[in-house]
């Protein structure tokens, strides 16, 4: 069996953000398979790379502390 995920990097995380928050917001465009959040960085972990370019470049930029 392979697992397959996509890392995004996600930097600059409020610390009131918890690991729902970005699944709930990076579902939107793809199977969300995990998320890590440590300090002010995490990773979201999408199903296919597709999922990944369409959700960086629809978000790099738009949110900050």
């Amino acid at each position: 069996m392979s697992l397959r995920f996509y890392p995004v990097f996600v930097n600059h995380i409020a610390g009131s953000v918890q690991a729902g928050d970005l699944r709930a917001l990076f579902s939107r465009f793809g199977t969300v398979t995990d998320v890590v959040i440590v300090d002010e960085y995490g990773f979201v972990n999408l199903a296919r790379s597709e999922d990944v370019f369409n959700a960086v470049e629809q978000l790099n930029g738009r949110y900050g502390k």
